[in-house]
């Protein structure tokens, strides 16, 4: 919705948008390496207690830096919409 609305900067937008798909992308594989974790550990015999939480955490764990990130840089740019 954000994207239909003008912006003074789109090349922020694009940025924006860039990031999230990066971290997206990096949470797929973070997951993916956990589960692997586990699978391994299960083999092995070790029992891992909040399996899904810790997938669940290394999934989102790239997300959340991006949304910190941009919330520190964003105020310092002063970007509004224009209405």
């Amino acid at each position: 919705m954000s994207a239909a609305m003008p912006w003074r900067d789109t090349a922020e937008l694009n940025r924006m948008v860039l990031e999230k798909s990066a971290a997206a992308t990096a949470g797929m594989i973070a997951m993916q390496t956990e589960t692997l974790k586990i699978a391994t550990s299960a083999v092995t015999g070790t029992l891992i207690r909040d399996a899904a939480a810790a997938i669940a955490g290394a999934a989102l764990k790239p997300a959340l830096r991006s949304v910190k990130s941009n919330a520190k840089r964003l105020p310092r740019k002063g970007l509004k919409r224009r209405r």
